[in-house]
């Protein structure tokens, strides 16, 4: 989860260098079979972008009528091109390849991954062994997006118009944000199960520095379908790059309910967490808690 953010914008950082190599691990090389940027002035043989100074040559070579010159600069030109001597600009583009890393340093994308969105269903139908779960496998999300320097964005959603939200800053987190994180795990609604909440309010927030952020739904899929809007609101952001996981949590052979087609139009991936029943719920909440 968590987009890496766009090379074109991203932040330039001192690192090790690295070039495209098969059959090595994923990198992020300068390519030209992508041009977006001019990087400097380079010699090639014609198949970039040419300077002025050698487009004026051949134009003088192939004038109409001919001049007396006009065949010198032609062998000229010709020449030079064979050579790979024509002097171009060098445009080029970051991209993720494989690659190899290289010894020496050089001013490249920090290409680091995105934030992470996480709506966590705290319905009745979730109260007990499933919310316990979802809520551990949130803090999980939590310690490895800390680990990686990633920002996070917690919703706990139920009924319509249910929804508390936590921001959670990146790396080093202060103690008293993870004092905060476990009192809002804490917390819980207890009422009906409505997705349009959260999820109206997670589109709101891919603006900005969010705006390379992944959506991670967590329910136990008794869940109604968002209104069309939302639903289209929901594709164009899919089509713009994010991504939307979800994550069911479901009793041991309980059958698939309606709402799994629902969460089938709305995520990317639907992921079943089946291991609930070897789960032991030695603490079970009581109101107030």
């Amino acid at each position: 989860m968590g987009r890496r953010s766009g090379l074109k914008d991203s932040q330039l950082r001192f690192d090790r260098a690295q070039r495209a190599k098969a059959r090595e691990a994923p990198g992020v090389v300068r390519s030209n079979t992508a041009p977006c940027e001019t990087s400097g002035i380079t010699r090639s043989d014609g198949s970039l972008l040419l300077l002025p100074s050698e487009l004026s040559l051949l134009a003088y070579a192939n004038a109409r009528p001919p001049r007396a010159s006009s065949a010198g600069a032609r062998a000229l030109h010709r020449l030079r091109r064979a050579e790979a001597a024509l002097l171009s600009y060098e445009r080029s583009a970051w991209v993720e390849e494989q690659a190899e890393t290289l010894r020496w340093r050089e001013f490249r994308p920090a290409h680091e991954r995105g934030p992470l969105i996480c709506c966590v269903d705290t319905s009745r139908s979730m109260a007990g062994r499933r919310e316990a779960i979802a809520k551990a496998a949130v803090l999980e999300v939590l310690l490895l997006a800390e680990a990686e320097r990633r920002p996070c964005y917690l919703y706990f959603f139920s009924g319509p118009g249910d929804l508390e939200e936590l921001e959670i800053p990146p790396a080093p987190i202060p103690a008293q944000a993870w004092q905060d994180v476990l009192a809002f795990l804490s917390r819980s609604f207890g009422g009906g199960t409505d997705l349009e909440t959260p999820l109206a309010a997670s589109a709101r927030q891919l603006q900005d520095e969010w705006r390379s952020a992944d959506i991670l739904l967590v329910t136990d899929g008794e869940v109604e379908a968002p209104s069309p809007a939302l639903l289209e609101e929901l594709r164009l952001l899919r089509e713009g790059g994010v991504r939307v996981f979800g994550l069911t949590v479901a009793e041991p052979g309980q059958e698939e309910s309606s709402g799994m087609a629902s969460l089938a139009d709305i995520c990317d991936e639907v992921h079943r967490f089946e291991a609930l029943g070897r789960v032991p719920l030695r603490w079970r909440p009581s109101p107030g808690d």
